[in-house]
């Protein structure tokens, strides 16, 4: 190489450029050589490993010897990972293999205060709205609509579960019966609403003095009868949204805090099976121009409705306000982080993060 350095021979330096590369072909062919007699000699030592457990069918892990070499460590490793990967699979398979969505489409938004009459096509007063005194104007809309519901709250949650009921029979009558497929049923969000805009969060005194079950705790256990029956096993239920309200120890009496979440129940059957794991509550976390109606009592033009209007008694309207035109545009879920704790002892799971894993799905 000196030589060729000093006297600059083209040819002398071609010379040494094939000898370089012979030796690194050399030098790389016997490594790849000896590598193959190690493996080689490992796998006869274990009677080839039944071809290394017929490629990942791992017969016989025990008969690794960890006393072997880099080679037979490898193998062994490698032979662990795989039958620990295919236990992990056996194990966390899903028992679904396909999914059908049964909706219950009903319409869950405001009435509207003025229907037109079917004979001269003129606006008339709504019958539905009648006596409710539940008036307010949606952020979208010119248009004055009323919340639907009986006076009695009571009356109404049975009334509205009754509603689900047969929504849930008719899905089941036309849902396939394969238990590998997963049923999932979807109610409308807004359909636990109550007349006044949303159901009352009942104080400890309220509760004592009616059973310790508010509407929503009623809305909730009709909800969970639904769910526990056998046939319902392989079924996942978002019975829509419940909307609730709690008073706030403040003069004013329209001060509330808002709450809309959706209840969703996994079916099992109560015979072999328990409620652990099955009850789920996911609550909604910002509030949306169509959520609430403003009330007319908060309308700076409502003289002209209640004109329109011959069954208004605003001393009487328990309308909740609009929180989102009053700039309350998040939802008060730091209630549900509040109750954690209790709402686990009731067997309920709080989703807090939009997704739940559940039958490995």
């Amino acid at each position: 190489e000196t030589h060729c350095r000093h006297n600059h021979d083209v040819s002398c330096h071609s010379t040494l450029m094939i000898a370089r590369n012979i030796f690194w072909t050399v030098f790389i062919v016997s490594t790849c050589l000896t590598s193959v007699y190690v493996l080689g000699t490992t796998f006869s030592q274990s009677s080839h490993y039944t071809q290394l457990s017929r490629f990942a069918g791992i017969e016989d892990l025990d008969y690794v010897d960890n006393s072997s070499h880099f080679a037979g460590g490898f193998v062994e490793t490698a032979a662990q990972n795989i039958r620990r990967d295919q236990k992990k699979e056996s194990t966390n398979k899903s028992p679904y293999s396909q999914v059908q969505t049964l909706s219950f489409q009903i319409y869950t938004g405001g009435a509207p205060a003025f229907i037109p009459d079917e004979t001269t096509g003129k606006l008339k007063h709504n019958h539905e709205c009648r006596g409710l005194n539940s008036y307010g104007l949606p952020e979208d809309s010119d248009s004055l609509q009323c919340y639907l519901g009986l006076e009695d709250s009571a009356k109404d949650v049975q009334h509205r579960l009754g509603i689900m009921t047969d929504a849930v029979n008719r899905a089941y009558d036309v849902s396939n019966k394969d238990p590998s497929v997963l049923k999932i049923f979807l109610a409308p969000e807004f359909f636990f609403r109550g007349k006044d805009g949303a159901f009352a969060f009942a104080s400890e005194e309220s509760e004592e003095a009616n059973g310790a079950c508010s509407d929503i705790c009623h809305i909730l256990k009709g909800l969970e009868n639904i769910a526990a029956q056998k046939r319902f096993e392989h079924w996942l239920f978002l019975f829509g949204t419940v909307i609730g309200s709690e008073a706030l120890p403040k003069e004013d009496t329209y001060d509330y805090q808002f709450y809309n979440f959706a209840p969703l129940f996994k079916g099992f059957d109560p015979a072999i099976s328990k409620r652990v794991g099955k009850n789920f509550l996911v609550p909604k976390r910002y509030v949306s121009n169509i959520d609430f109606l403003t009330p007319l009592r908060h309308l700076t033009n409502r003289t002209i409705a209640m004109e329109l209007l011959d069954d208004v008694d605003l001393s009487v309207e328990r309308t909740l306000m609009n929180p989102h035109a009053n700039n309350h545009k998040k939802y008060d879920n730091q209630m549900w982080a509040k109750y954690k704790d209790e709402l686990t002892e009731l067997g309920y799971n709080m989703i807090e993060y939009g997704w739940v894993f559940m039958d490995e799905i």
